[in-house]
């Protein structure tokens, strides 16, 4: 795919162009990395991580929604693919999964109320939550993390918050951040990520991008 592409002509599979600006911190020479996908929604389509699998990369990807796993075991040969929510402590938590427009399912519980009052596509599902850290005592096997790429709406902080940083600490991570770029700084998400050592390297709504100060 990549290569049928031209300078100033380049396609997206992401929501909101993640992959463009991915492709500009990695460069689009790098044909091999692995990446840790939370919230990861679709194989293709709207996709963060998309266009790095085409490349050569791979990874983990994990997402509440078990039909949209079933599609990335079925399409995304070389990841791990883990039908899991994730949060900052293992509980038994309610998944609100928009049937329809998959990207907003939350964990969330004011988000959800707000889902399920206006959406008729809306199921509650009874999950027991795992954290990033256990998914990656039991599936890094060593690997360098070159991103992290976090999207599970209203819930962000808390998969960071589950990690341990002292052992995985990835290159980049890519974050949802639900505020302007004059809002970030003092926000929960900035003084966690700055408290673990990382930096900002771009915004652009509705992410942010910060990379790990620590070589």
């Amino acid at each position: 795919m990549e290569k049928f592409e031209m300078e100033g002509f380049t396609l997206s599979h992401s929501m909101s162009g993640e992959d463009l600006m991915l492709k500009t911190i990695f460069g689009k020479n790098k044909r091999s990395g692995f990446y840790v996908d939370i919230g990861c929604n679709n194989p293709i389509q709207k996709s963060n991580t998309s266009k790095l699998y085409m490349k050569g990369w791979q990874g983990i990807c994990a997402d509440g929604n078990a039909t949209l796993i079933k599609k990335f075991r079925r399409i995304r040969k070389r990841d791990i693919c883990l039908h899991a929510i994730v949060s900052d402590e293992r509980k038994e938590m309610i998944f609100y999964q928009d049937q329809k427009d998959h990207e907003y399912s939350s964990v969330d519980p004011e988000l959800g109320t707000k889902l399920k009052a206006n959406n008729k596509n809306l199921v509650e599902v009874k999950m027991t939550s795992t954290t990033l850290a256990d998914i990656l005592d039991q599936y890094l096997d060593n690997r360098k993390i070159d991103l992290l790429c976090v999207d599970v709406e209203h819930h962000d902080l808390q998969v960071l918050r589950g990690n341990n940083f002292e052992k995985y600490r990835p290159v980049v991570i890519c974050v949802e951040f639900d505020g302007k770029l004059g809002e970030l700084e003092g926000s929960e998400l900035h003084t966690f990520l700055t408290g673990v050592n990382y930096e900002i390297l771009a915004f652009c709504a509705p992410n942010v991008y910060y990379s790990n100060k620590i070589r």
